[in-house]
């Protein structure tokens, strides 16, 4: 069964999760322990498994009581486990009221994220890998199951189809809120992971299968096998903040399954925010559901100095200081380091000449106070007149 625990755990569809950064990528060891009790006929243990995979994570609990029901083809017994699911229901509410776009979701947004049928290009290379998620099997496990050919393997045929994203059972009640289809790969890759094992424990050498396929999915896997990092640093000036603060540049929302290089920005709208404690006028959206492209209209003209956002630079339109001002925001806080913001020498001047003031400044930020902001007298020192080359 080392085949099995290669095949599932180290697999790139969670390796995937953890390079996104998704919590969920943490969670799949309910299912598995599902998987194993009821292959020891531990029914009862089973419904708690079941229930725990609903609680982690909505995505593993439909798998959990997709392969639950599967299960009870074979023995009714098996369905024990589908009673999991009842004092998990609080859970299941709560997971509901999340999604603040309602449903159903507009199909092609689901078909955006479902399965791709194409070969992926491995995590290994050189490059950008701006997706993480990935239904990857892997050479060695399809060589295994091609070669042994378990009849257990077509049962995984029902989520492989379900994680495509389309389909009229996407109408049925449950299935239309989820988003993210791909994800039903975990029961995919459960049934595959077994089916395997069970026909490489009859192989003479069928234990090296399991580091090989662990071994091949570091190297070949469309996830990059290093998880990457970010800077945990917050700059000096930031606790200088003491009320309503908008970022610039700030996030961005564009279309599902589109590469969005605002993303990173959430490291000093929200993870600044822990430091200076302070409110944002932006608003993240959730994965490009349930928010509108558009930001606050007083918002709008900070993003002509934003290239995501398809800004040109320029001068600052008027009124603009005088409408932030009607937002609460006692501060701007211009990050240079960032390559989507353009011309911030201009917006720095318009603001200025509407009245704000840069208080302090480092080699990549500039902290702005608005003119109506009296709780801070200003750091006597000039404002930059030559912004780094990556903020023009």
């Amino acid at each position: 069964m080392l085949l099995a625990a290669g095949a599932w755990g180290c697999s790139p569809f969670f390796h995937g999760y953890a390079v996104e950064g998704i919590v969920e990528g943490t969670d799949g060891w309910p299912l598995a322990l599902w998987a194993w009790a009821a292959g020891r006929r531990r029914w009862g243990l089973s419904a708690v498994f079941v229930g725990l995979s609903v609680v982690a994570s909505w995505y593993l609990g439909a798998c959990a009581l997709l392969l639950a029901g599967l299960a009870g083809l074979r023995d009714r017994r098996a369905w024990l486990g589908l009673l999991g699911v009842l004092p998990a229901l609080p859970f299941v509410v709560a997971f509901g009221g999340a999604f603040s776009g309602g449903v159903p979701l507009d199909p092609s947004v689901r078909r955006a994220m479902g399965a791709s049928l194409t070969i992926p290009r491995p995590g290994s290379f050189s490059g950008m890998h701006p997706f993480a998620m990935n239904t990857y099997v892997g050479w060695v496990l399809s060589a295994v199951l091609l070669a042994a050919r378990p009849r257990l393997a077509l049962w995984a045929l029902i989520p492989a189809i379900l994680s495509l994203g389309w389909g009229p059972w996407y109408s049925l009640p449950g299935l239309e809120m989820l988003r993210f289809p791909y994800r039903w790969h975990a029961a995919t890759l459960a049934i595959l992971a077994l089916a395997a094992a069970r026909s490489a424990d009859r192989w003479r050498h069928g234990h090296v299968l399991g580091p090989l396929i662990v071994l091949e999915s570091l190297l070949l896997g469309p996830a990059e096998p290093v998880i990457p990092g970010a800077p945990v640093e917050v700059p000096a000036l930031v606790l200088a903040i003491d009320g309503p603060v908008v970022d610039v540049p700030g996030p961005v929302a564009l279309p599902p399954g589109v590469h969005n290089p605002s993303r990173p920005r959430s490291r000093w709208v929200l993870y600044f925010q822990t430091v200076h404690g302070q409110p944002t006028p932006w608003r993240p959206d959730f994965n490009s559901v349930g928010v509108a492209a558009e930001p606050e209209p007083r918002l709008g003209p900070l993003l002509a100095y934003d290239r995501v956002a398809g800004g040109r630079g320029g001068p600052l339109d008027p009124g603009t200081v005088k409408g932030l001002e009607t937002l609460g925001l006692r501060w701007i806080l211009i990050h240079g380091e960032d390559p989507g913001l353009i011309d911030a020498e201009a917006l720095l001047e318009g603001l200025i000449g509407q009245g704000a003031e840069v208080v302090d400044h480092d080699s990549s930020h500039w902290l702005v106070r608005m003119p109506d902001n009296t709780s801070l007298h200003a750091v006597p020192q000039d404002p930059p007149v030559d912004p780094p080359e990556a903020a023009r």
